[in-house]
Order: C-alpha cells, then structure tokens, then sequence
C-alpha cells in the first residue's frame, strides 16, 4: 500500500512556517523524552531539522504530531489562507486515501469503542478510560494500538469504520483540535449511514459543536479524575448500558427499544442525585444516595433515600467439552447460602473484575485458576445486573471450550486465598434434569446452562 504523503512543495512551507513562528525550543519540547526523533535533532543545522521533522512527518507515520505542532502554532500566528487551503486540500486526498486503503493488520474488533479526544486532554481520556474499562466497555485508543512506522490516517480511518460505537471527549481543546474535527465528521457521517453508537462526553462548560449539538451527552463537566468517581460513574451508566447493548449484537434500532422512552420521548428518563456517601466500606462497600427521578407521567419524584451494595463487576462462564460431551462446572463452599440450603453450591467458573483488566482477560484467569484450563476464544452470552434493586454488580457471562491439551492445571483455586473448589464434569444429556430438580440453585449458572441448551443447541446437540 502507498504511503499517503504531503507533498514537497507544502512539506517546505510548513517548515518554515512552524520555524518562523514557534522557534526550535518550542518544536524540541513537544517531541516527547526518548522519541527516535530526537536522535538526529541536535547535530543538524537549524532550518534543516525543522525541514527534516516535518518531512518525517509528512511521510505518513506520524500526521497526529504534525498537526499538534500546527495547532499550536496556530495559537500565536495564523497560517496563510493559501497555506491554509493547500493544507485542507492534501489532508482530504489523504483521508481518502485511507479510507480506500487495504485494511491493516491487528483490525479492532467490532465490541471494541473508539474514543476520540484532543492531544491535550490525554491525562483525561486516560482516567476516564480507566473508569468505563472498569465496566467492562472495551476501548480502542490509538497511542496503545498503533505500531512504530504504522500509518496513522489509514489506521484510524479503517478503525472507524469497523466499529459499532464510538465516545468523543468534548472539551475546549477538542473545539480547537483538527484533528479531532475531522474524527468527528467521520464519525458523524458513519452514524448517518450505518447506525453507528456516537456518545459524547462533555467535560469543559462549552457548548456542543453543532455537528453533534442534537445527541445525547454525558455532563461530566468538572471531571477530574478517580477522586470523582463516585458522581461520575452513576452518570455513565446510560452511557455504558448503551455501549454493552450494542457491542453483544444490539444494532441502533433495536437497542432503543432497551430503553424507556418518557413522556417526551428522552433516552434514558432523568435522575438527580444530591448526595451520597459510604457508609461501610470492607470487602464489600455500602453507599448511601439520596436522589429524585424522572417518574412514567414525567415528573419529578420526591428526595428518596437508596442503597447501593458496591462490589464491582463479575465475571462468569460454562466450559464445554465438545469432545467428551461434558459441561464443567465447580463446588465450593458459598456461607450467604448456608441459611437456605447446605452451604456448598454447584456453579459456573466465576470471579471479580479487576480495575485494571477487561472482562475477557479475567475470566481467562479465573478459568485457568479455579479449573486448570487456559482458553482462548470465548463466546458472549449475557450481561446482566445481578440484583439491581440493592446492587450495582453485574456479571460478564460467556461460554468457553475447551479439551484436554488447553489443561495446564489441576485448578482448584489459590490457596492462599483459602479456595477449595472441587471440578466437577455432568454430560449434557444430565442438565435439564438437574435443572429442574433444583441441583443447580445459582442464577449466573441456570442463565448459562439454559442458554447452552436453547441458543447454543448446535454445540448442545453434538455433545449429546
């Protein structure tokens, strides 16, 4: 594939223009510590090195840097408007270029959302991404995809037109950036054409750009990081419900049915939080709110108080062994249950979400963990709130297969988490008895089983 380029003519004015106008100090100090630019910056004559920055860039491998250095130029002198015009012209032959170019290697995949923000607010996509990470959305962000040498136009546009949704941090960097301009009006254009889940996030008190002034967004205005979490997250929850929907295979139409519409038509219907606080924090964490909410006639309810039994996400899955026509499932001791039953629970392989891991990657731990079998391919089932009239938990359900090769362990658990869990096989053929006789008691397990035998029956039924 060509490598989309400026040409020499525009490569030589921009030079001279960022030289004239933002100096060598200025140019040196955006190129970060240790960037293999910097190795052939300081033997060059002045001009040269400006001349041979901005050639590199313009090569292809590295448009976002190029135009940061040309925003903040920007800021002090205004390009030319043939400059201007010149430069407009040969970013939009680029764009399409892209566009048309052959897909890359490493293509995102389609439950992935691409998250649009400017070079400044870095610091904020970064935390903010680790809050909706923690929720299970997975998040395309170039600086952590994109390889040394890969074109940056052609994989961006190729990753926006894989997507299903995508989340743009509106600030008052954003409004000035180009570079997030036109992410957007790719963006916008994709929604249009092919119901693509677009969700702004505003985080500065700015009005919307006009392209995208008519959509649902997210106030988040004052957001400043992990301190703010505990208003910021409920306020992400339409957000994050949203994303989840569309990424297990909810296509636009359909997933507005997910949601009620009130009386004016509003996706989701309002809620006001006032206050909250912790009120017991251990293992497990306790928080007090009291809220007023968007009731069916489409006023506003009294202050209420509410609880919220805080314990994060889970992760859960039915392992299947095609070969042998067996369903593995554990036992372990579970105390809530030892007031209605005999303590020990027949369930699905499961475990907690850790801030800094996506579902996929732990569930493949607690499988390897508490079964000895490490996975590859995993298939979605469900994602659903475990009790959401006290609990803000849900779980991450999914079916995995597996076979004697893929088992590098006994399982068990970790003992120095004092787990005992025995592993236990069931042909497929025993499930619906042990269903109906109540063997199986836990729900994330019946969820699972039930779906192995409804909408996984090909798998069901050449294992039995």
């Amino acid at each position: 594939m060509n490598t989309p380029s400026f040409s020499a003519e525009l490569q030589e004015s921009l030079a001279a223009w960022l030289k004239r106008t933002l100096g060598l100090e200025n140019i040196e100090a955006m190129l970060p510590a240790g960037d293999p630019l910097r190795a052939w910056w300081k033997p060059e004559p002045p001009l040269t090195a400006v001349h041979r920055l901005v050639a590199l860039l313009c090569g292809g491998n590295d448009h976002l840097t190029l135009l940061a250095l040309v925003q903040r130029a920007r800021t002090i002198a205004p390009l030319s408007a043939e400059l201007e015009e010149r430069l407009s012209i040969e970013l939009n032959a680029i764009a399409l270029n892209a566009r048309t170019a052959t897909p890359l290697a490493e293509a995102p995949q389609q439950m992935e959302t691409f998250l649009s923000y400017a070079h400044e607010d870095k610091e904020r996509a970064a935390m903010l991404g680790r809050l909706l990470r923690s929720h299970g959305v997975r998040l395309y962000r170039d600086e952590e995809r994109i390889q040394p040498g890969e074109n940056i136009t052609a994989r961006l546009y190729q990753v926006m037109s894989i997507v299903k949704s995508a989340v743009v941090i509106v600030s008052r960097f954003s409004l000035e950036s180009e570079w997030v301009h036109r992410e957007l009006e790719n963006l916008v254009a994709r929604r249009e054409s092919s119901n693509l889940l677009l969700l702004p996030i505003l985080v500065d008190d700015i009005a919307l750009p006009e392209l995208i002034a008519d959509l649902f967004t997210i106030d988040l205005r004052g957001y400043r990081g992990e301190q703010d979490d505990t208003w910021a997250y409920p306020r992400l929850q339409p957000l994050i419900q949203r994303v989840l929907a569309v990424g297990w295979g909810s296509d636009g139409p359909n997933l507005r049915r997910q949601f009620h519409k009130g009386r004016h038509g509003r996706l989701p219907m309002k809620f006001e939080i006032e206050s909250t606080r912790t009120i017991l924090e251990d293992f497990f964490k306790v928080e007090e709110a009291h809220l007023r909410y968007e009731q069916f006639d489409g006023t506003m309810s009294k202050v209420v108080r509410r609880l919220n039994l805080e314990r994060g996400d889970s992760v859960a899955a039915i392992l299947v062994n095609r070969r042998l026509g067996n369903v593995i499932l554990v036992k372990q001791f579970r105390y809530p249950t030892c007031s209605s039953g005999s303590g020990w629970v027949i369930e699905a392989i499961a475990g907690m979400l850790s801030p800094d891991e996506s579902p996929e990657e732990a569930i493949r731990r607690e499988i390897e963990e508490e079964a000895g079998y490490r996975v590859e391919n995993l298939t979605g089932i469900s994602t659903f709130f475990v009790s959401p009239g006290g609990s803000s938990e849900r779980i991450f359900l999914y079916c995995a297969e597996v076979d004697g090769p893929s088992q590098v362990g006994p399982g068990g658990g970790i003992a120095t988490e004092e787990e005992d869990i025995q592993v236990l096989e069931f042909p497929i053929g025993a499930l619906p008895a042990m269903l109906q006789e109540g063997e199986i008691r836990d729900a994330k397990t019946i969820i699972g089983l039930q779906w192995l035998l409804v909408e996984g029956r090909q798998v069901a039924e050449e294992m039995s």
